[in-house]
C-alpha cells in the first residue's frame, strides 16, 4: 500500500510517503506562500520517492487539533488532490500521531500541544506491542490538568512540553518522561493512514473535516456581545 501523509497542524508543514508500511521519504516544504509550498513539496516528495499519483492507494492527513490556519490549508490541499486523483482519505488525529511517535518509550502516552490562550490540547493513549489505544477524547485544558496525570512512567510529548516545561517538572511523577524534541508527525500520519486505509476506513474527501476541539479567536470575538 502506498500512502501520502500530510501534517499542517503545527507551525510548519511536513510530508511523508509510506510504501508497504515503511517510510520511503519525508520532506518539510518551505516558502512564502504556504499553499503553493505544500503543493510543490508534495510534487517533489513523490518524485524523489519514485511514486506517481496513480500509484497512491490514498492520502492521510492530520485533522487536528492544532493551528486553525494550518489545518485549513492542509485539508483544503488534501481535498483538492483527493478529488483530482480520485483517492480515498484517512483522517488522523494530531494527538494520536504524536502518541505513535513515542510508542516505544512507555506504556502511557500523553501528547500535549500548545493551544495558546493559556491552554493545551491533550489526550491519553496506551501503548502495547507497538500499537496505540485511545483512552479519552481530544480536549483543550489548563496545562496543569494535562501534566497532573496519574500513571507510572507516563510519557509526555509535543510542543506543550517545551512551552510549559517548568510547570511539567513540578507536576509530573518522578518516573515520567518529558520528550521535548520535534517529532516527525507526517511519517506517523502516513503510517496511521496506511492502517486505516488497509481496513477500508478511508473516506470521501468531501466529508473530511478539521477537529478544532475549541472555537477560534475570531469565533470567540464574534460570540461576545459588543458593549
Amino acid at each position: 500500500m502506498v500512502v501520502l501523509g500530510v501534517d499542517t497542524s503545527g507551525s510548519g508543514a511536513s510530508l511523508a510517503v509510506a510504501v508497504g508500511g515503511e517510510i520511503r521519504g519525508c520532506l518539510r516544504p518551505a516558502g512564502a506562500n504556504p499553499s503553493r509550498a505544500l503543493l510543490a513539496g508534495i510534487s517533489r516528495l513523490l518524485a524523489d520517492a519514485g511514486v506517481v499519483a496513480a500509484q497512491l492507494d490514498g492520502l492521510a492527513v492530520a485533522v487536528g487539533p492544532g493551528s486553525f490556519t494550518g489545518l485549513r490549508i492542509g485539508l483544503a490541499t488534501v481535498k483538492g488532490l483527493a478529488w483530482a486523483w480520485n483517492k480515498p482519505v484517512a483522517a488522523v488525529s494530531t494527538l494520536e500521531a504524536l502518541a505513535r511517535a513515542v510508542v516505544d518509550r512507555g506504556a502511557l502516552l500523553v501528547p500535549v500541544l500548545d493551544a495558546r490562550r493559556g491552554q493545551v490540547y491533550t489526550a491519553r493513549f496506551t501503548a502495547l506491542a507497538g500499537a496505540v489505544t485511545r483512552c479519552d477524547a481530544d480536549r483543550a485544558v489548563d496545562p496543569a490538568e494535562a501534566f497532573a496525570v496519574a500513571g507510572a512512567g507516563a510519557v509526555f510529548c509535543g510542543d506543550g512540553v517545551r512551552r510549559y516545561r517548568a510547570l511539567a517538572q513540578q507536576l509530573v511523577a518522578a518516573d515520567a518522561v518529558l520528550v521535548e524534541e520535534d517529532l516527525d508527525l507526517a511519517a506517523q500520519v502516513a503510517l496511521a493512514g496506511t492502517a486505516l486505509l488497509g481496513r477500508g476506513e478511508g473516506g470521501d474527501a468531501v466529508h473530511l473535516n478539521a477537529q478544532y476541539v475549541r472555537q477560534s479567536d475570531a469565533q470567540v470575538h464574534v460570540a461576545r456581545p459588543v458593549r
